[in-house]
């Protein structure tokens, strides 16, 4: 695990059969999202927004080599196990889920986790079609020095 080195491509074609699966974790919102939650309501928007600076603070915590507290974990796990449009059957057959940030163009993977023997829960979701979760995954290690990966 610790000289893995994802290719753009891969984590581009999430249709890919695959037991590694590349998570992008962005800490900005759509413009499309933004219009969508700012129609929902004011607090449904402020509520995006800090979630977003969570995660970039945990993001920014990791990649400068400072350790997370318990809770910062679970924040971050909860984000990497998040709902996903993936079918059930394409993610049953996945083991690791890798968190990955893109920061000027180089590839930093900020977590791994283990989700081989994690129930997987369908999430309903008004706007897109059925998604899923894993329920519980277990941390690997945090890799941070993977540069320019294409």
């Amino acid at each position: 695990m610790n000289k893995l080195l994802l290719d753009k491509r891969m984590l581009e074609n999430k249709g890919t059969l695959s037991k590694i699966w590349g998570v992008p974790i962005k800490t900005k919102l759509r413009p499309k999202t933004v219009k969508e939650l700012k129609k929902a309501g004011l607090d449904k928007y402020n509520q995006a927004i800090e979630n977003n600076k969570e995660i970039d603070h945990l993001i920014h915590q990791i990649v400068d080599g400072k350790q997370l507290t318990s809770q910062e974990e679970e924040t971050l796990k909860n984000r990497v196990l998040g709902d996903w449009a993936i079918s059930k059957a394409k993610a049953e057959e996945i083991e690791y889920l890798v968190c990955i940030y893109y920061e000027l163009d180089e590839q930093k993977i900020i977590a791994i986790y283990e989700v081989s023997n994690s129930e997987l829960l369908e999430v309903p979701n008004s706007v897109h079609k059925k998604r899923v979760r894993w329920a519980n995954g277990q941390s690997i290690e945090c890799i941070t020095d993977i540069k320019n990966c294409k």
